[in-house]
């Protein structure tokens, strides 16, 4: 298995007991407090990074690149509020599986600002995500 795809298990799995740990969380902790926490866990994050180097040369970096890497992380954080407020307020596996659906709209976003080709193949899963999303929301 090559690095790529063992990555991509590890954020899978990890996900998957954040769902489940954001659930419980919520049941113990108001929207506001459980942001506050998850937010705290984040900043644990962000200094076991740090503490590895992960910031090395940002300082030589393009300026843009660090403008949009930061709106990414205000994005995240703002999705996240959301999230927590959902997960406080319904089903784990409906808020979950739900938000879970964002590909959909980076798919769309990709093709309309990025000029990314639309194959057949990449409509009919969009549109099968989008039909999952309506029944879900059922």
């Amino acid at each position: 298995m090559d690095r790529g795809m063992a990555y991509s298990l590890a954020a899978f799995l990890v996900w998957g007991v954040w769902g489940i740990l954001s659930k419980l969380a919520a049941r113990t902790l108001d929207h506001r407090q459980l942001v506050f926490c998850a937010m705290g866990g984040y900043l644990l994050v962000f200094l076991a990074a740090a503490a590895f180097g992960w910031g090395r040369g940002l300082t030589q970096a393009p300026a843009r690149g660090v403008f949009l890497a930061v709106a990414v992380g205000i994005a995240s954080g703002v999705a996240y509020i959301f999230f927590y407020l959902a997960v406080g307020r319904g089903e784990a596996s409906r808020v979950v599986t739900i938000t879970a659906l964002y590909p959909v709209v980076t798919a769309v976003l990709a093709v309309l600002l990025l000029r990314e080709p639309v194959t057949w193949t990449k409509a009919a899963g969009t549109l099968l995500a989008v039909a999952g999303l309506v029944l879900l929301a059922l």
